[in-house]
């Protein structure tokens, strides 16, 4: 597992940007940061499983994700869009 997200309703939307040549990527929320690792190269077994906590989360995706072997786990109502 990577760091658990710890969603935060009164600092705004998460937006995630992923580097897919690099495999890794960041959620960010006003200035807290959590790394993830996702599909690198051809090694699907490098993405690790990412949980989200908080109510009524958003997340906006900058890129797309390989998330290769990890897993996504919402504790709580997500709503994920995309910008692309």
């Amino acid at each position: 597992f990577d760091k658990t997200i710890s969603y935060d309703s009164k600092k705004g939307s998460l937006q995630w940007r992923y580097d897919k040549n690099a495999g890794v990527g960041t959620l960010s929320q006003e200035g807290v940061v959590w790394d993830m690792h996702g599909k690198k190269g051809e090694d699907l077994n490098a993405g690790k499983n990412l949980q989200f906590t908080g109510n009524n989360g958003e997340v906006i995706l900058h890129d797309s994700i390989d998330q290769g072997a990890g897993y996504l786990q919402f504790f709580d109502n997500y709503t994920v869009t995309s910008l692309t």
